[in-house]
């Protein structure tokens, strides 16, 4: 069992945007998608947990709102699946989920579209008896940080 981290995959149909700003090597959103499950499932076993620190989905501010397809992406991964939300999860929070976490981390754990474990809005993890703060937004946790 081995944990595996990442960050700001965009999932999502309505994506292009993502493929431009961020140069991503792909022809468009589906064949980035396809290559990120393939190199997932291929890496990392039905035992192993990724933990995707922001942004598994996209909803952008302007155009992007399908975030609901970029999460179903989801059950397309063998592993078990944590995520921290982002600033893309957020605006779904705000706009779709009247400002609540909870109803949000109740739909992906619930929604049959969805396969996530667990939804956090950050969290802790010990690597061989070190403690790292999860969070996708810079932020002062030694305040809540135990020695």
């Amino acid at each position: 069992m081995s944990n595996w981290y990442s960050a700001d995959t965009h999932f999502g149909s309505d994506s292009k945007e993502v493929m431009i700003r961020d140069n991503r090597p792909f022809r468009d959103i589906h064949e980035y998608t396809e290559a990120q499950v393939r190199i997932w499932n291929e890496q990392a076993s039905s035992d192993d947990t990724i933990y995707v620190i922001g942004d598994f989905c996209n909803c952008g501010p302007n155009t992007e709102k399908d975030f609901r397809s970029g999460l179903s992406v989801s059950k397309r991964i063998n592993a078990h699946i944590i995520l921290i939300i982002g600033n893309n999860e957020q605006r779904a929070i705000d706009e779709c989920f009247d400002g609540s976490f909870e109803k949000f981390r109740k739909y992906c754990l619930t929604d049959p579209s969805c396969k996530f474990d667990d939804v956090k809005l950050n969290d802790y993890v010990d690597i061989k008896g070190e403690k790292f703060f999860l969070t996708h937004k810079p932020t002062d946790h030694a305040k809540d940080c135990q020695t």
